[in-house]
């Protein structure tokens, strides 16, 4: 967040922010140990999802309204948060490094359950499709966004479903809990 104004904070700055390093390392298995690469991100990470030609890290940010009182202590707003996945694209080069290619945001998030989350991204034609799921997706809590590299190291949405064109919910009435694991889903079937 940008301290731009005197209301804002950097959210760095507050004592809860604890990014973690991430090492993406290829080894040549022809040629080991010698041809070891490696590249380091410092970031979180939930899941991740491979490709033939990318490796993708993807996490869940609750961003709370954030904001500084007359002394600059932060007051932070917890209710209710915007939820987005965040997602870091790298390639992989035919001499066996890795390159950060982009960063992008998409609404809501992939999944409760750890185990499903790399099961909501695909890529094709190098473009990554992403599946979430939330509240503040309109009338569908399914989203399926494709994300495209731009220029500057950014990934940029391409299309979403739903949209102004086809507004129409993803799945049938009540799939969606059963997707992302809702508590409505364990409400609606009792324990025996």
């Amino acid at each position: 967040m940008s301290s731009a104004s005197s209301d804002s904070i950097d959210q760095t700055s507050l004592p809860y922010y604890n990014p973690s390093v991430i090492s993406i390392i290829s080894i040549d298995l022809d040629d080991r140990p010698t041809s070891i690469k490696n590249t380091c991100f410092t970031g979180d990470s939930e899941t991740m999802y491979v490709s033939p030609n990318a490796l993708y890290l993807a996490t869940t940010q609750y961003n709370y309204n954030v904001s500084a009182d007359s002394a600059s202590r932060p007051i932070v707003s917890y209710y209710p948060p915007e939820i987005t996945t965040e997602i870091h694209k790298f390639s992989f080069n035919s001499n066996g490094s890795t390159d950060i290619k982009g960063s992008g945001s998409v609404s809501g998030n992939l999944s409760w359950y750890p185990n499903r989350k790399p099961f909501r991204m695909s890529e094709k034609d190098d473009n990554l499709r992403v599946v979430t799921f939330g509240d503040n997706q309109g009338d569908s809590p399914v989203k399926l966004t494709i994300l495209k590299e731009g220029s500057g190291s950014t990934l940029n949405i391409l299309s979403t479903l739903p949209n102004d064109s086809r507004p129409e919910p993803i799945g049938k009435p009540g799939d969606w809990q059963a997707w992302t694991g809702s508590p409505a889903l364990y409400q609606h079937h009792a324990f025996a």
